[in-house]
């Protein structure tokens, strides 16, 4: 099985031309905002975004703010864009994690959720995920991000303990240097692999079969399908 590889996308990665991309990018996901911040480079980016077959975006929830709010504001900015999916962050940085934030982090999805009809999944760590999330988070798909030493799109995740299933595996972040051949701007770029073939992810999300990802590229692991030996 070769799995669909894609990148996710923020302010932090100046800009994005998937024309310039010498990596296959069968799917890209888009930072719309944090807190009640609309990501400060969304329409420059999303101008590239938009030209990948498979899209999603996502919302770096935090603490102190109305998580309602949160979600009306991301909302705003995602409405008519055609994304395929959305995602809640649930990270410790500048918040002050607890069992309550994830709590609030499932109310996020299920609004959003119930809000466009789309799929909605939970981004987070093994750890944070063992420590709060699954709480009140386990019946929603799962992005994990989890890095071994030696990144590869063929290898698995290390789950938390509490989970054993994922989507989405984001397997590689600052240790990368190839951010330009993603088409990217920036030094760096998070790589992504989805739990099964592109047709697998394109059957999950309703997405229309006859859009192709930008697939013509080389892939640069020496085997760019799992092993499951």
């Amino acid at each position: 099985m070769t799995r669909a590889i894609g990148i996710d996308l923020s302010k932090w990665d100046v800009s994005f031309d998937p024309a310039k991309a010498t990596m296959p990018i069968d799917f890209a996901i888009q930072r719309a905002s944090y807190a009640k911040i609309r990501d400060q480079a969304f329409d420059k980016i999303y101008e590239g975004v938009a030209k990948v077959g498979i899209t999603g975006s996502y919302h770096y929830l935090s603490t102190g703010i109305s998580w309602q709010e949160q979600a009306d504001f991301f909302l705003e900015i995602v409405e008519g864009r055609g994304f395929g999916f959305y995602v809640c962050d649930f990270e410790g940085a500048y918040n002050a994690m607890s069992i309550k934030f994830a709590m609030e982090a499932n109310q996020w999805m299920d609004y959003v959720a119930r809000a466009t009809g789309k799929p909605v999944l939970l981004y987070t760590n093994p750890n944070l995920y063992d420590l709060y999330a699954w709480h009140y988070c386990a019946g929603w798909p799962l992005w994990i991000a989890q890095y071994w030493l030696f990144p590869s799109p063929n290898k698995n995740p290390g789950m938390p303990k509490r989970r054993k299933d994922w989507n989405i595996w984001q397997f590689s972040a600052d240790r990368n240097r190839k951010s330009a051949a993603y088409g990217c701007g920036a030094r760096s770029v998070d790589i992504n692999v989805y739990n099964g073939t592109v047709d697998n992810m394109k059957s999950w999300l309703g997405v229309d079969q006859t859009i192709h990802p930008i697939r013509e590229r080389q892939c640069p692991y020496p085997i760019c399908a799992v092993d499951n030996k």
